[in-house]
């Protein structure tokens, strides 16, 4: 390792659809971010 590290955007969802909650993680996921969760 060169010690460098990149860092990711971090964004919290909340909703109570499970659908809802799986779409947004995946996209956000998709787009480099480190997604966190809560229903």
């Amino acid at each position: 390792m060169n010690g460098e590290t990149k860092s990711r955007d971090v964004v919290l969802v909340v909703d109570d659809s499970p659908d809802t909650l799986r779409l947004l993680t995946d996209a956000l996921d998709g787009a480099g971010m480190t997604v966190m969760v809560a229903l």
